[in-house]
């Protein structure tokens, strides 16, 4: 219930702060840009968007040499599978991890778990080029950007609290997975003590879970090539998306310091992961319309190209995400019902 209620005065913020951001924008005007874009620039917005993809895809398969060779266009049919389920489900897009570990256990027959630390590692590799270029954001909004000083001191507090986090995960990444102790309470759920006949099975069952996912995401972390291969995908990754943004911007006659789009596209990310909205549509333009407008870019074109971006965004994670999920729906059939008749 306070997780409800918790959700829907987030939401609340979320929709005052968009109507506060709108209400001196001049939509005829926004409108007018969006038809008059130009198409071969917002073409190359849409590859460039699709290359990011590309990057993480191949990231990902590096990743998961030593566990299983996957070629390139088939891993990247799961990694949409996931990319659909990390944006409709709230949060911080982790929806479609288990999800990809899943079928991928299915299809090799080999424990999800495994995979599950793969994909985690990967996850880190991902988090870690985002971190360099959001904490390169705060430094400038805290000591260049000229706002309000409780704006700084907003942006501030995050800029300690990452790095907090930061120090925490360098002293226990390459520390063994424990299961919490917690966990073992989970095996009176009705469906878990079902599926499970004894608790100590339960709890010898979570102890290899965890022992697999802490086995194969130390191996990512701490293979030297797969690291630094993964940071330089990464890094690929977020300029590639960042380029997107700086296009659009070219696209409708507006070019924007490439600086400015690193910190707002950065921002608005953050702020998305946070929102309990799916894909953190809403509060991740919102966030990053605040920052364009701040240091000075003009509104009507900072919505728009949120706007487009968003379109683009849809197109890859809902439109050819869902198509995707749809090839897979009969296998994921098959594997519930073959459980099922299992228990």
């Amino acid at each position: 219930m306070r997780k409800t209620i918790g959700s829907a005065f987030i939401i609340l913020l979320v929709i005052a702060a968009v109507a506060f951001i709108l209400k001196d924008i001049d939509f005829a005007k926004v409108w007018s840009l969006l038809i008059t874009v130009d198409f071969k620039l917002f073409l190359l917005a849409v590859i460039l968007f699709g290359s990011s993809f590309l990057f993480w895809n191949l990231r990902w398969q590096y990743s998961m040499r030593g566990l299983q060779d996957v070629g390139f266009l088939e891993l990247l049919r799961y990694l949409f599978v996931g990319i659909f389920f990390n944006t409709v489900t709230p949060g911080a897009g982790v929806g479609g991890e288990p999800v990809r570990a899943y079928l991928l256990s299915k299809k090799y027959d080999k424990p999800s778990s495994k995979f599950f630390g793969v994909i985690l590692g990967d996850k880190s590799l991902h988090l870690i080029a985002f971190v360099f270029f959001f904490l390169l954001s705060l430094i400038y909004i805290i000591f260049i950007l000229d706002i309000p000083l409780s704006y700084k001191i907003f942006f501030g507090v995050i800029f300690a609290l990452i790095v907090f986090l930061i120090v925490l995960f360098i002293l226990t990444v390459f520390n063994e997975f424990k299961s919490i102790g917690f966990v073992r309470w989970f095996y009176f759920i009705p469906f878990v003590k079902k599926r499970y006949r004894t608790k100590k099975a339960f709890e010898d069952a979570v102890s290899r879970s965890f022992k697999n996912i802490g086995g194969t995401f130390r191996e990512v972390m701490k293979n030297k090539e797969k690291f630094a291969f993964g940071i330089i995908c990464s890094f690929g990754f977020w300029i590639s998306t960042f380029l997107v943004s700086y296009v659009l911007f070219i696209a409708l006659g507006a070019k924007t310091p490439f600086i400015f789009i690193i910190i707002a596209v950065s921002v608005g990310y953050f702020f998305g992961d946070l929102s309990p909205s799916p894909g953190g549509v809403g509060i991740m333009e919102a966030a990053a319309l605040l920052i364009y407008i701040a240091m000075g870019i003009n509104p009507e074109i900072a919505l728009s190209v949120a706007l487009l971006d968003r379109v683009i965004s849809l197109f890859y994670r809902i439109g050819i995400g869902g198509v995707t999920v749809l090839s897979f729906n009969k296998r994921i059939r098959r594997s519930f019902k073959k459980e099922i008749e299992e228990e």
